[in-house]
């Protein structure tokens, strides 16, 4: 586990930081063809200026969470304290922005493992509409109302599941295509290795919780 944060000077300025979630739904929707998704995901990891950032989808419709840089910088800094950086627990920004070390503090907070509010319990909140006109220029009412309905629709057909398994689902899970590469599974040092015999046969025994998402094809979409 992650205890420390080195060199966190960098992300003083105001990068743009998504939550793996939302970035998920933005990838979805350039894959389907949209304009502003593909610029939303370019601006990830830029400095604008706004202190907008660590922006991730509200349960609210039509709205995003979000946290001021400030009020994070203040959080990420007491949880992780300067080290010296020779330590593997050691989380090292390198003097620029990384998104692997952003995702590092998402999983923490999600996971339990911290307890600082950045994501869990955000009531910071603003529609997406009005997110959109701060951080992207030239941009038509016309082009935002279709995005953000279009964005409902994926978070609509994304249902995040957790269930308890065990036996050969552990083994299952544990593959590559099967978890998300920037979270705790998918960047655990058993991905795709085949010692999971233990496992398999202590099913009373074993068990493994996760989190997964089901995606149904939005099939609604329709492109002017």
């Amino acid at each position: 586990m992650i205890k420390s944060f080195n060199e966190f000077n960098k992300i003083d300025e105001s990068v743009l930081y998504y939550a793996p979630p939302f970035r998920q739904q933005l990838e979805i929707l350039k894959k389907d063809g949209s304009d502003i998704a593909s610029k939303l995901l370019e601006l990830e990891m830029e400095d604008l200026p706004t202190d907008i950032t660590f922006v991730n989808s509200a349960e609210d419709v039509g709205y995003l969470t979000f946290h001021p840089m400030a009020k994070a910088i203040e959080k990420i800094k007491k949880t992780y304290p300067p080290g010296d950086g020779d330590s593997e627990d050691t989380l090292d920004i390198q003097n620029k922005p990384n998104k692997k070390y952003h995702d590092t503090i998402y999983n923490n907070e999600i996971n339990g493992r911290t307890y600082m509010s950045i994501y869990t319990g955000n009531k910071n909140a603003i529609k997406i509409g009005k997110f959109i006109k701060k951080v992207l220029s030239a941009t038509t009412d016309a082009q935002i109302e279709e995005f953000v309905n279009e964005l409902k629709a994926v978070q609509d057909n994304l249902k995040e599941k957790i269930e308890l398994v065990s036996g050969e689902e552990i083994a299952k899970w544990y593959k590559s295509e099967n978890c998300y590469s920037g979270g705790s599974l998918g960047n655990s040092c058993m991905v795709d290795k085949n010692f999971f015999d233990i496992y398999i046969q202590n099913p009373e025994s074993v068990n493994l919780l996760i989190i997964w998402i089901e995606f149904t094809p939005i099939k609604t979409i329709k492109k002017k």
